[in-house]
């Protein structure tokens, strides 16, 4: 790139520099303040003095751009595309090495990262400094990659190597679970064979049936550890986002092989923005692998299997698969092909119409099947009300729901635009491929707006999916036009040979590189904090005094409700009876929709002291301002779980750190908060 683009280009980057600079030094300061440094700290006054110097040189080589120097400016910061030689090359690759783990090394530090792992502007201020240089590593060691491609490739690889860093530390052998769901995910799995865990038969999973059917595969293995479980877990997400990506890639038969890569690493990442979850990926990849335009009938029969396990999945789910399918002809299938527009709609409309029908049949066969008596259950989520507060930035998503989306769709909904506009579409197809992502769009931001959603936007999952997949046929020219109106540009070079990777004068560049940044600032947000070690020897301690606690209640003949920790049961660490009814996830669930007669069932086993022992989270009964990060799903667990617990049991052990808590019945009259 030469010429006014390639000093946009540097224009950008500096831009980009002295923000990140100016965002790293405030959060430097509120740091230290939140530390009790003193502003009179000589070390604390040398760095920030530091960064406002480096602030003021980036302004001022930026102002320089606009100046008779810019070109001796833009020659002095490119010095590396000038350094010659096989030695440079390899000592280009050598520091390539070395710099790209230093960013996650230090996150994932104990102590750096606790002090810098959940503040935005710092994570993004090392991580913008390491990528600045790999590129510089990068093109030291590839001079005939343009800077602008350079920056697209570093990006990509630096958020990549970040994300799945932090996949590590969580496949372990740690008896106790810290997240929310982790324990009802195994528990939930583990019901495919609760006669042979249990002992006796248990009505299978009303919430998200065709997770748990994956989740469940290593229960098929007697004895299979935890680790063994986490293990095929992550496998199982990070292979399915992978085979998602390439399928994508497939599809789009981009050559040169160079590119393939690059574009196949974006797509994971941009998967990931959501994320898009586990079992939802499932039918994405039947519907990629299956379409086949010249063959209806496989479609067909691909958009059904995907649709049935979209009806084991989530209800907003039951019409994606069709309206993949659907998108997908309107994008391969000039409207030229057909003389009467009925005839043109028929198959999408059969897509769409049939694989949705399929999907409640599906579903119905499920809930037949499953032994649960209570249909109204699998449907509690069109009874939760809506918070319209999240669709802004609010305390449990920072950037709201409606501002991250659009944020996430800016750079893809730009190279959309002007790479149709080389190919003329017929209305018809271009209302059709619009109509499909306006109602994916508007579908994910409802069930987003719903209570117990919006604190990220893997709601938005389908939307994400078709998103990526119609930029993707503009960008690289699979759409199949009604009418040329230019030539097909290819990435051939001038002797015929294909490049190893082409330059970005066949795309809109600065739309590619906000393809690249913002995916990989969304990576920033999602993984966080530092990985400390975790103490086997003191976790095996709380739970052989949980273990005693609970088997002697069970020796009495008292049940023991395992509210939250269940897996602890599917994994034989603690001998009892199961209770099936109240795990937490369900029980919240419940909470949320308003189930009076569920919940009215447990208030009388707790009035009654049905329990010998409960096991759960540390009960508090704190009530927060809706405002408060969860406040409402917050609320609503203290008034309906909380307090009716606490009036009937009481503490009797509480292990902090495990975020887990033993209560007995209470031995006198009812003491309600």
């Amino acid at each position: 790139m030469k010429g006014p683009a390639r000093l946009a280009f540097w224009r950008i980057i500096l831009a980009l520099t002295a923000l990140s600079l100016g965002g790293f030094g405030l959060a430097v300061r509120r740091l230290m303040l939140s530390l009790g440094i003193p502003p009179s700290y000589p070390k604390g006054l040398a760095l920030l003095a530091g960064l406002a110097v480096a602030l003021l040189v980036t302004l001022a080589l930026l102002a320089l751009t606009w100046t008779p120097a810019s070109e001796r400016l833009l020659r002095a910061l490119t010095f590396a595309e000038r350094l010659e030689g096989k030695a440079w090359r390899m000592a280009g690759w050598i520091a390539f090495v070395l710099v790209l783990p230093l960013f996650t090394l230090l996150i994932m530090h104990p102590y750096a990262g606790g002090l810098i792992g959940f503040n935005l502007w710092l994570r993004w201020g090392f991580f913008w400094g390491a990528s600045l240089l790999l590129l510089v590593a990068f093109k030291t060691a590839n001079k005939n990659v343009e800077w602008e491609l350079a920056l697209v490739i570093v990006v990509i690889i630096h958020a990549i190597f970040y994300r799945l860093a932090f996949f590590i530390p969580q496949i372990n052998n740690f008896p106790f679970v810290p997240g929310w769901s982790e324990s009802s995910r195994f528990y939930d799995a583990s019901l495919f064979f609760a006669q042979r865990l249990y002992g006796i038969n248990v009505p299978l999973s009303v919430l998200h049936p065709s997770l748990h059917l994956l989740y469940a595969v290593p229960f098929a293995i007697p004895g299979a550890p935890i680790v063994v479980h986490r293990l095929w877990q992550m496998g199982l997400f990070l292979g399915l986002t992978v085979a998602a990506g390439a399928l994508f890639v497939r599809r789009l038969r981009i050559e040169p092989r160079g590119l393939r890569w690059l574009v196949f690493g974006w797509a994971f990442l941009f998967i990931l923005q959501g994320p898009v979850y586990t079992h939802l990926l499932v039918p994405v990849l039947l519907v990629l692998w299956g379409y086949d335009n010249d063959n209806p009938r496989r479609t067909l029969c691909f958009v059904l299997l995907a649709s049935i396990w979209a009806g084991l999945s989530r209800i907003n789910w039951f019409p994606v698969p069709g309206l993949l399918a659907a998108a997908l002809y309107l994008l391969e299938t000039p409207r030229r092909a057909y003389h009467k527009t009925v005839l043109y709609l028929s198959r999408p409309f059969n897509y769409f119409s049939f694989g949705t029908l399929l999907a409640f049949a599906g579903q119905w066969l499920y809930i037949l099947a499953s032994g649960n008596s209570e249909t109204a259950q699998f449907y509690s989520s069109l009874s939760s009300p809506l918070l319209w507060e999240r669709l802004l930035p609010n305390a449990t998503f920072w950037l709201g729901v409606l501002p991250g989306t659009l944020i996430l769709s800016l750079p893809l909904w730009g190279t959309l635009y002007s790479s149709l506009r080389k190919v003329e579409l017929n209305p018809l197809r271009l209302a059709g491929i619009l109509a499909a992502l306006a109602v994916l769009f508007l579908g994910g931001i409802l069930v987003s707006l719903k209570i117990g959603g919006g604190g990220d936007l893997h709601n938005l999952d389908a939307y994400i999916v078709l998103l990526m997949l119609v930029a993707g046929y503009a960008v690289f020219g699979r759409i199949a036009p009604d009418q040329k109106i230019q030539s097909q540009e290819t990435l051939e070079s001038e002797n015929g040979g294909v490049q190893s990777l082409p330059t970005l004068q066949h795309f809109p560049w600065a739309w590619v590189l906000l393809s690249a940044l913002i995916p990989a600032w969304f990576a920033l947000q999602q993984v966080g904090g530092p990985v400390g070690g975790v103490d086997l020897g003191a976790a095996q301690t709380a739970l052989a005094e949980i273990r005693q606690q609970a088997e002697a209640a069970a020796a009495n003949g008292d049940p023991v409700l395992f509210i939250s920790q269940r897996h602890l049961l599917a994994f034989g660490e603690i001998d009892v009876p199961l209770v099936p009814e109240y795990e937490k996830d369900f029980l919240i669930e419940m909470v949320m929709s308003g189930n009076v007669e569920y919940l009215g069932q447990f208030y009388d086993d707790l009035y009654h002291r049905r329990f010998g022992l409960i096991v759960v989270e540390p009960q508090v009964f704190n009530l927060v301002g809706d405002n408060a990060h969860f406040g409402p799903e917050n609320n609503a667990w203290v008034r309906k779980i909380t307090r009716p617990i606490l009036c009937d049991y009481e503490p009797v052990a509480t292990y902090p750190e495990y975020n887990l808590q033993l209560l007995a019945p209470r031995t006198g009259p009812q003491e309600c908060p």
